[in-house]
């Protein structure tokens, strides 16, 4: 399921606002815009993130969009293109309205409150100027009112921009909140209106001032759908250094805003659940693509690597630059000062390539400063310690790129031919967080904290391909089980299998409540783990990514390494039994990177995949299923084919087999690949 969080108009000239000024409801700084765009984006990324992808969306795609089958919210942010009369136009908003009142959810924030109501007011030197709304999207059917905050709340200039709200919602346990704001807005008598609710209201802090405006935050209903209507800002931090007043100064005084900083999570996840949302406990490090780091133990890897991409770029402006086919590598090194943030990382660009890349290459490991989210001590140690081949075959994961939050590892390396190209065997590109990660058939995902995610590079030369591909994703998930099942004393007991043709999975035990991913012969299994492999065919090699993303610490959205282990152990005390360690993402990775190293020196040594097929076997989980083929007849999975790499089944009729060999591919873009299966008779 998507989220949508829509951007605006992103080709508005300030020149062209001032021609049509006339027929704003108010005036928006769009700077001011630009920033609660993002902001809206930040906030709703980190308790939504674990389980729905987060799309932002501007006019031209809502345009096109065809269905919003999948989409669980619509959030209109402080845009500043929505103040003008109709600014959407009629065809988004008819989609809009079409999509709630067929059951879907709408959170409006300042503009997207007036946009949805009926009626607008602007106070002006004293009055309030009422104006009808052209377009027909109403949510709310009163007046939204914009609100001149210095006459109500405070006269103190470090605070004009705060506004102190009292919650209504009695199932919410904290009675106040505070908020920033930067264009008030009231929802005049929303209790008197049929399917409005009133969620919070202004509270007046000084006595002496008029009564203030009321509803601040309502809950509106709408066919089926639901929608709420914020009149303040719960997007805006505390503790965002970029928030300016009219005058744009800096709001120098947080600290009041700051002690409601945890309550403004608490009650937007409130907010979130009362829709009917599931909202993440869990934090995600950061919505904003962060600098790269490129590092490893071994210093002449560094220089050689540091030389190669060197040749491949170009000086612009003064920086070194690999300019690639997708996107563009600024080249850093390790005494260059950079932010962690990309400088020029803005929500408003509407495509992750636009933003360029910064690598930053160290010459000496990088401090816990610079990458607190990987320990590459725990790393190099067990890769070190694990390693059974002789010096000269040792080459998976000795080069790391790391990123804290990355668009998605796999699509940076795929799009990029000419940094793509140079990379050698065993370059492993590791992210902490990945906000569009890439999935089967260009699926996007999200992944978040807790996810070990990398994509591993491996060439193989013309030659050595003496049977099919495919046979390298059976290779690494095997590695994969492996690695998890020698990782330490009694992880053996994991019991871990593979579900063909590239998923890793749990048998789901009794204090799993979670419903499994897939039943098999009625036992319930639950996904841990996915593989991807990108192959390109160049100068007589072929050039695999292996991407690969396994559930160590996260929970969500099913179970991970991490439950299933305190499961275990929790079992393991009441029988007063050795327990198992616990698991690092570090750890894990390294012996990945050692056992898939032995494997594959293997395979290409003894010419494919047969050496593995029995300890394969024994993990997957297919002999002897029946499944049901495109044309609705059944056979049995007998094997996976020697030379293709499909399955190899035999047909059944009456139940009883008929001699009938196939052959047979997965035909689906869902997660059970043997529902549907192709047939080609062997």
């Amino acid at each position: 399921m998507e989220v949508l969080i829509y951007t605006g108009i992103l080709n508005i000239e300030r020149k062209n606002i001032k021609m049509v000024l006339i027929n704003f409801i108010f005036i928006l700084d769009i700077e001011t815009s630009k920033l609660s765009v993002r902001q809206t984006f930040s906030v709703f990324h980190f308790l939504l993130g674990s389980y729905y992808v987060i799309k932002k969306a501007d006019k031209s795609y809502l345009e096109q969009r065809s269905t919003w089958d999948n989409v669980a919210l619509f959030i209109m942010p402080n845009s500043e293109d929505i103040i003008y009369n109709n600014g959407l136009g009629e065809i988004v908003s008819e989609k809009i309205l079409k999509y709630l009142k067929n059951g879907g959810k709408y959170i409006g924030i300042a503009a997207g409150g007036y946009y949805a109501s009926a009626y607008t007011e602007i106070e002006s030197n004293n009055t309030q100027k009422k104006q009808n709304k052209l377009s027909k999207f109403v949510i709310f059917p009163g007046i939204a009112r914009s609100i001149d905050f210095s006459k109500y709340i405070c006269s103190n200039d470090s605070n004009k921009h705060l506004a102190l709200i009292h919650i209504e919602d009695e199932s919410y346990k904290y009675e106040n909140d505070l908020y920033y704001y930067h264009s008030g807005v009231s929802f005049v008598n929303a209790d008197q209106f049929l399917n409005t609710r009133i969620l919070a209201t202004y509270k007046e802090i000084n006595p002496n001032n008029k009564t203030p405006p009321n509803a601040a935050i309502i809950h509106c209903k709408i066919g089926k759908g639901e929608a709420v209507l914020f009149g303040v800002h719960p997007e805006y931090s505390g503790f965002n250094t970029d928030l300016k007043d009219n005058t744009r100064n800096y709001l120098e005084d947080f600290d009041r805003l700051l002690l409601f900083e945890n309550n403004r999570t608490i009650f937007l996840r409130h907010i979130l659940q009362s829709l009917g949302l599931r909202t993440t406990s869990k934090p995600i490090i950061s919505s904003e693509i962060t600098n790269l780091h490129l590092f490893s133990k071994f210093s002449n890897l560094i220089k050689e690597i540091t030389n190669i991409l060197y040749n491949i770029s170009e000086i612009i402006n003064g920086e070194r630059v690999i300019r690639c086919e997708n996107d563009s590598f600024y080249l850093q090194k390790s005494s260059t000062y950079t932010f962690s943030q990309n400088p020029l990382n803005n929500f408003h660009d509407y495509d992750y390539e636009i933003i360029p890349k910064y690598i930053k290459i160290h010459k000496h490991l990088p401090t816990i400063l610079e990458i607190p989210f990987f320990n590459h001590e725990i790393y190099f140690k067990n890769l070190l310690a694990s390693r059974t081949l002789k010096k000269e075959k040792k080459y998976m994961g000795n080069i790391i790129l790391y990123g804290e939050t990355v668009s998605s590892s796999q699509t940076l390396l795929n799009k990029n031919l000419k940094l793509l190209r140079v990379l050698p065997t065993g370059f492993v590109f590791v992210a902490t967080q990945q906000i569009a990660g890439k999935g089967r058939k260009n699926n996007v995902w999200i992944s978040p904290q807790g996810v070990l995610a990398y994509s591993l590079i491996i060439r193989q030369p013309e030659y050595l391909i003496f049977s099919s591909i495919v046979f390298i994703q059976y290779l690494v998930s095997l590695a994969i089980v492996e690695a998890i099942k020698t990782y330490d004393n009694h992880y053996n007991e994991l019991d871990i299998h593979i579900k063909w043709p590239n998923d890793i999975c749990v048998k789901q035990s009794e204090e799993n409540t979670i419903e499994p991913s897939f039943i098999l012969n009625n036992i319930g299994y639950i996904k841990i783990a996915g593989i991807l492999i990108d192959c390109k065919h160049i100068d007589n090699e072929f050039l695999m990514i292996i991407g690969c993303g396994i559930n160590v610490s996260n929970f969500l959205p099913t179970t991970s390494l991490e439950i299933i282990i305190k499961t275990l152990n929790a079992r393991k005390i009441l029988e007063k039994q050795p327990l198992l360690s616990e698991i690092t993402q570090e750890k894990l990775l390294a012996r990945i990177m050692t056992t898939l190293e032995s494997m594959y020196y293997e395979f290409c040594l003894n010419n494919g995949f047969k050496l593995f097929e029995h300890q394969y076997y024994k993990y997957w989980l297919h002999t002897g299923q029946i499944v049901t083929l495109e044309d609705n007849s059944n056979a049995v999975i007998t094997g996976i084919n020697p030379i293709h790499g499909g399955l190899n089944a035999e047909g059944i009729e009456n139940g009883k087999k008929n001699g009938k060999i196939w052959e047979l591919y997965p035909d689906s873009n869902s997660f059970d690949m043997i529902k549907g299966l192709i047939k080609k008779k062997v």
